[in-house]
């Protein structure tokens, strides 16, 4: 459990915390990741730490957690230059996401789906408890106008798509040494696939 005492702690040392968790993960996946390296490099006591959090788990859903609030940050930017068009907002999203991760460290980006319990540990904590409060929000930003549904939990399964393959394009884009023109493309097209369907008229 990430305790109180983090979230209260003052902006400098948190994200001391938070950085030195980035390039412990960037270096390892979880399982082979040392609270000892983090503690060195935050330059924080080892008892600090457990004042803090319980595991080693809850410092990679603290990073996730902050990675994720950024991410919601430039969306609700990005929103408003597509001019609430998703599609558009979604290729402006992989261009940031393709940058981030290739200027920071792709490793960070393997070793965060790289695992099972990995990705198993985002989509259940950082995804229930913080991502879908944040984006049911994001929502409002955009135009459904066009779609043919307007339900709110069909439109919200469908973001939930697209953010889900954006997320494995990026992956896919960073480990293979795709360009970022290449891997647009690439995303584009499984877009397409979203946007018009597989099916014409006829045989759906």
């Amino acid at each position: 459990m990430i305790k109180q005492t983090f979230y209260n702690l003052q902006e400098e040392k948190k994200r001391r915390i938070l950085e030195a968790a980035k390039l412990e993960f960037s270096k390892v996946p979880l399982h082979d990741a040392k609270i000892s390296n983090i503690v060195s490099t935050s330059k924080i006591p080892r008892g600090s730490f457990y004042q803090y959090f319980d595991t080693l788990n809850d410092v990679f859903i603290a990073m996730m957690q902050d990675i994720e609030q950024k991410k919601i940050t430039i969306l609700n930017q990005l929103v408003h230059k597509a001019t609430g068009n998703i599609f558009k907002m979604a290729i402006l999203m992989f261009e940031h996401e393709y940058r981030y991760f290739k200027k920071m460290n792709h490793q960070l980006l393997l070793n965060i789906f790289k695992l099972s319990e990995m990705e198993e540990m985002y989509s259940q904590d950082v995804g229930t408890k913080f991502q879908d409060t944040n984006k049911m929000e994001f929502l409002n930003h955009l135009d459904f106008s066009g779609f043919n549904t307007l339900k709110q939990e069909e439109i919200f399964l469908i973001v939930q798509m697209i953010f889900n393959i954006l997320s494995e394009a990026v992956r896919i884009s960073i480990t293979k040494g795709y360009s970022l023109e290449m891997g647009e493309r690439l995303f584009s097209k499984q877009l397409e696939y979203i946007k018009y369907g597989v099916l014409n008229r006829k045989e759906a």
